[in-house]
């Protein structure tokens, strides 16, 4: 009896064979838009996907309440979007904006900024990865303090996050100058009113050499810049982080250290770079209550001026003989990778999208320190 309208000679007053087009029309109407409406859309009805359907949509708008530890009831706001056809850092540093962070609206074809509102400190912003991470973070609408200890450089990158239409300031000091850095996170503070993104980036190759040959002074060096830079940049920004509510903290570490140990003659940068991995780790735990996310981002090569500080002797002591015939660097043949490639994993670890992830490496390497 359930078939009877597709048995009968003229079910509803139409011929059968013409009712079993129109049934089957509808059907891959239907199925075809329901599928259109989950790619766009998700299951909850807004665009890009989530990890579980019973959690939000993530706020991709600006911060909806006050800079304390208490949060009175939100009051509405709307996103700012970046105009359809402006240029944005993302084509400066050559790299082409994701669907998944850049969600187009529907209505006016504008990208949504992610980071509107926020303020952000990038350390060792003068050139390189800090430089490309600073463009990127600015590029979504974040306030940017670039940080070098050469003016120059610093100024430079002030200067072309101000031409693409974004807001920065550039602060002029060394990591691992207690005093400096005091007064470089003050003018910061009081220049833009809070902080709510700290990526540690500054750091230095230092002296590679055999361990018998290494100098007390070089080590410390390397140490000083380093790990006490790091720390010095962190222990003076999360109490700001605190008082925003929250935030994130992105260090750059290296797979030297973390991942292999083969560079030759780097015991003194590597011990670094593990150390920075520790201490992300540890404080992972700690700030975790104070709704502060911490991650490093692990490089392997990549082009940038690095080596510039980096003095070598004697390492044909320590090298370990290997010949890789096609590269070292599988997935790209053996072609260092770019900075944007870090600034764009710093990125995605700053915004609302990596709310739950922390205590975490990042290996940007290509595969390479899975063969070194």
């Amino acid at each position: 009896m359930g078939l009877y309208p597709l048995v009968v000679e003229k079910p509803f007053g139409l011929p059968r064979d013409a009712f079993v087009g129109l049934v089957g029309a509808l059907t891959l109407f239907v199925s075809g838009y329901w599928g259109l409406h989950l790619a766009f859309y998700g299951p909850n009805g807004h665009v890009g996907p989530t990890t579980d359907d019973r959690r939000p949509p993530i706020d991709r708008r600006i911060r909806t309440t006050p800079r304390s530890h208490t949060a009175p009831e939100p009051k509405a706001t709307s996103a700012r979007r970046r105009p359809a056809g402006r240029m944005s850092w993302s084509n400066l540093i050559g790299t082409k904006t994701l669907f998944a962070h850049c969600p187009v609206d529907a209505r006016k074809g504008d990208e949504v900024m992610e980071l509107d509102g926020k303020i952000a400190l990038v350390t060792g912003a003068g050139s390189g990865i800090g430089k490309a991470t600073a463009l990127a973070l600015a590029s979504e609408g974040a306030k940017v303090a670039v940080l070098s200890r050469t003016e120059s450089e610093v100024s430079k990158t002030r200067d072309e996050i101000a031409a693409a239409g974004g807001e920065a300031i550039a602060l002029t000091a060394d990591t691992s100058d207690e005093t400096a850095m005091r007064r470089a996170i003050g003018a910061l503070v009081t220049a833009f009113g809070g902080l709510d993104i700290v990526v540690a980036n500054a750091g230095i190759n230092g002296v590679w050499a055999p361990i018998d040959d290494l100098q007390p002074e070089e080590w410390d060096k390397t140490m000083a810049v380093n790990l006490r830079g790091t720390y010095l940049t962190l222990h003076l920004t999360v109490p700001h982080l605190k008082a925003a509510g929250g935030g994130s903290i992105v260090v750059v570490s290296s797979i030297n250290g973390t991942r292999t140990f083969t560079t030759p003659g780097a015991t003194a940068y590597a011990a670094t770079k593990a150390g920075q991995l520790a201490m992300v780790q540890q404080l992972a735990l700690e700030l975790g209550r104070h709704r502060i996310r911490v991650n490093a981002v692990c490089p392997g090569a990549i082009d940038t001026s690095i080596s510039d500080n980096t003095a070598s002797r004697r390492t044909d002591k320590t090298e370990i003989p290997v010949v890789w015939p096609e590269g070292e660097i599988p997935i790209s043949g053996g072609e260092a990778g770019d900075s944007s490639d870090v600034a764009e994993a710093i990125l995605f670890l700053a915004t609302n999208r990596a709310r739950h992830i922390t205590g975490t490496p990042i290996w940007i390497d290509g595969g390479q320190g899975l063969l070194r």
